[in-house]
């Protein structure tokens, strides 16, 4: 296929990359607002856990498209009293406060994070 004009270009290379981009948003778009709505229908529960793991995701696609996207995604895992485990996606600031093994009580809405009340060591 011979790209002669400018016209062509648009319609053969830019039209598909657009249509890609829109739809990864629309993904995006509606899978955070399906987890919006699931955690906004949940009550608030406080149980005492214990901090157990922390990590943290680097998503990058800036190779994969003209728009340079980059974001951390910082993670907590829990464990409760009833030996059960939690992860929770946590901003930056709670990530950075919260060390392995603190001890305290979680306050959280679905899988978002509210409150961590450190217990205090003797």
């Amino acid at each position: 296929m011979k790209l002669d004009s400018i016209s062509d270009i648009f319609i053969w290379i830019i039209t598909p990359l657009a249509v890609i981009i829109l739809v990864v948003f629309a993904f995006k778009t509606i899978i955070e607002s399906s987890m919006w709505f699931s955690n906004n229908y949940k009550y608030f529960v406080k149980k005492k856990g214990k901090v157990i793991g922390k990590r943290e995701e680097f998503i990058s696609n800036s190779n994969e498209t003209f728009l340079e996207i980059d974001q951390n995604n910082y993670y907590v895992k829990f464990q409760l009293d009833d030996r059960s485990e939690v992860e929770m996606k946590v901003t930056r600031s709670k990530y950075d406060k919260l060390n392995i093994n603190d001890e305290g009580y979680l306050t959280y809405k679905g899988n978002i994070l509210m409150n961590f009340d450190k217990e205090e060591k003797i």
